[in-house]
Order: C-alpha cells, then sequence, then structure tokens
C-alpha cells in the first residue's frame, strides 16, 4: 500500500502544479492574518478553535517576516491563501498586505462570506490586484441561507456579491470569482436554478466559476465531520500534508485547514522559519509515514476527512 500511496502522492501534487519549484519549501500557504468570522455557520467549529488562539490579528512585524520569507523563495511557491478558518474582510489592512505579495509577483486568493464587502472595500481589494476570490453564497433561498449561515443577512450578502462582480467588472479587472455553494438537501432541487442564475452574471473568460460542495467536505471540528467516508477514501492519503503550510494569526503552524483545533503543534514562526519548519518537523514527517502506510486512517484526525481527494 505504501508504494501505491507514493504514486498517488506524486500524481495529486503533479496535477496540482506543486513539484516545480521545490527548494525545500511549500508551494501553497495558508495564512491567516485575522482570528474571527462576521458568521456561526452550523457546518464550522470556529467558537471551538478560536478560543485556543493568542491573537486576533497578525501583528504586521510577524506578517511581513512570513510575507518576506515567502517572497524570497517565490520561485517555489504556487500561491498564498490569505485566509484559513477566518474571514479574511475582518482584517482592515488585507488590502495592503494582498498587494505586497502582489507587488512580487505572487498569485494571492482567499475566501469571504461577503458581509464586509461593501462597495468602498470592493475598491480596495480589486485594487490589490488579488488573482482570486471564492464568495460562499449558499442558496438563493434567504430563509433557508440565514439558518445555515447564523449572523448574516442574505439579502446583504448577495447585494455585495452582486456589486462586486459589477465593479470588476465596470473597470476591467481581472481578479477572478467563484461562487460556492453548500449542497444541502433542503434546496437540492434548486441547484440547476441556482446554477443557472449565477451563470448569467459570471463571466468565464475571467475565469469564474461555481462550486458545489457537500457538507462533509466542510470545515469542521471532532463529531462533527461526516462520518460517510468510504473505506477507499479513507486508505488514502492526503496530499496537502507535502505541498501545503497553514499559518495562524498567531503564528503557530497547524497540520492543516481542518485540523482548526491545532491537534499537532508544529511549531511558531516568532521561534523559526517556514523553511527551518518544512524540512525539519519531526510530527509532520511521522504523519506522513502514517498516511503513506495506513492513509488517512493512520491518524485520528484525519480517518474522516474527504478533502483534497
Amino acid at each position: 500500500m505504501s508504494g501505491n500511496n507514493e504514486g498517488y502522492i506524486i500524481d495529486k501534487l503533479r496535477a496540482s502544479n506543486s513539484i516545480a519549484g521545490g527548494g525545500g519549501f511549500p508551494s501553497f500557504i495558508q495564512l491567516e492574518t485575522v482570528n474571527g468570522c462576521t458568521a456561526r455557520c452550523v457546518m464550522c467549529g470556529i467558537d471551538e478553535w478560536s478560543k485556543k488562539m493568542n491573537s486576533n490579528y497578525m501583528e504586521d512585524a510577524l506578517f511581513y517576516k512570513i510575507a518576506d520569507e515567502i517572497i524570497e523563495n517565490k520561485e517555489s511557491v504556487n500561491k498564498v491563501s490569505l485566509y484559513v478558518g477566518n474571514e479574511p474582510l475582518m482584517d482592515k489592512k488585507i488590502a495592503s498586505r494582498i498587494a505586497y505579495f502582489k507587488e512580487n509577483t505572487i498569485k494571492v486568493n482567499f475566501s469571504s462570506n461577503a458581509s464586509l464587502m461593501n462597495e468602498k472595500r470592493a475598491k480596495e481589494i480589486l485594487d490589490s490586484k488579488i488573482d482570486h476570490i471564492n464568495f460562499s453564497v449558499d442558496g438563493l433561498d434567504k430563509g433557508l441561507y440565514e439558518k445555515i449561515r447564523k449572523g448574516l443577512k442574505f439579502t446583504e450578502v448577495l447585494g455585495n456579491v452582486l456589486k462586486f462582480i459589477q465593479i470588476r467588472d465596470k473597470y476591467n479587472y481581472e481578479t477572478s470569482v467563484r461562487i460556492s455553494v453548500i449542497k444541502h438537501k433542503a434546496y437540492e432541487k434548486d441547484m440547476q436554478y441556482i446554477c443557472n442564475f449565477w451563470s448569467k452574471i459570471l463571466d468565464l473568460k475571467k475565469g469564474d466559476s461555481i462550486r458545489i460542495d457537500g457538507l462533509n467536505n466542510s470545515i469542521s471540528v471532532g463529531n462533527n465531520r461526516s462520518s460517510e467516508i468510504s473505506l477507499e477514501c479513507a486508505k488514502l492519503p492526503c496530499y496537502v500534508l507535502w505541498n501545503t503550510i497553514t499559518i495562524k494569526t498567531d503564528g503557530s503552524i497547524a497540520l492543516c485547514c481542518v485540523d482548526q483545533c491545532r491537534t499537532f503543534k508544529l511549531g511558531d514562526l516568532h521561534k523559526t522559519t517556514i523553511k527551518e519548519n518544512w524540512n525539519n518537523n519531526a510530527i509532520r514527517e511521522n504523519i506522513k509515514q502514517l498516511h503513506l502506510q495506513k492513509g488517512r486512517m493512520g491518524v485520528d484526525v484525519c480517518k474522516n476527512c474527504i478533502a483534497w481527494l
């Protein structure tokens, strides 16, 4: 099984364009600059993991320390995602932080619930030259949306997304947009209508798209994860261990974006560098070996996860 899994990892890394570069540095950087969210979605465990953070906002000194190392190793970097399990627009400096990477020709994206995306913020974000934004907009049913995305107002969120796209198109910004919809049985019958609605608004020439996810692909915690994972999926390793580093607001390094509670404490970037941690972390190496030998079943926090298959 180990040999087969090694081949699976190589194929996945090749498909995600993350073999190129090398240099002992991760291809994908998940960098969270603010610990918080404007919503309390039913499938999200933010109240559990946010209590374990030592900082609500990433300080400038730490951000630029991390950013400068990424820029120094940019030949190995495919993309920087400026979010993990948070709402990135809560960071009032997010536009300037995006621009810092873009000035150094690094691809940047983030995912947002759009609750804070007013016209002023839209122009700031678009001016930063961000490559891609994912907006989480579940369905087009106001009542159901507000039951799932607790704390948000559907009409405001939809209006914010539409206004963002309108500004982008009016001034011909190149930023691509993806609309993410969590597939829920309550509006499964409306999926075609949802796709038709967004297909009239999105611009395929700019790389826009719609993505539909199951609830079991969402970020959640412990027993909240779906138990519907198949045995065959559980036998597969997660290739993210080989190409992605996940950095939280306080500089701590998580195993991945799903391990929000940081079951494994992989390091602190106040005390080390990305490259040092990436190349000399016994915990990560042990987990990688368990994945090669037993797949996701080899690690408790991974065994019910079907993200990144």
